[in-house]
């Protein structure tokens, strides 16, 4: 039977995500001037200076984000 330490080694090289690499949300801005928009659930601020910027959004804020006039899931 293993002591703590072996099991500790045996966990510490496993994925907390599993075997699948955690999602990655990204948005696009389609207004005329720049937005700031507050994540909701992290509370992260997401900056679009202009008219196309793409943004990199937390996976708990997508969907709250996804309800942004002129905000679209890239």
């Amino acid at each position: 039977m293993p002591c703590c330490g072996q099991q500790r080694t045996q966990l510490s090289g496993s994925n907390a995500w599993g075997s699948r690499a955690p999602e990655r949300h990204f948005f696009r801005y389609e207004g005329q001037t720049a937005l700031t928009v507050a994540g909701p659930v992290s509370g992260k601020y997401y900056r679009f200076p202009a008219s196309g910027a793409t943004v990199e959004a937390d996976p708990r804020d997508a969907p709250s984000l996804e309800q942004v006039p002129q905000l679209r899931r890239v």
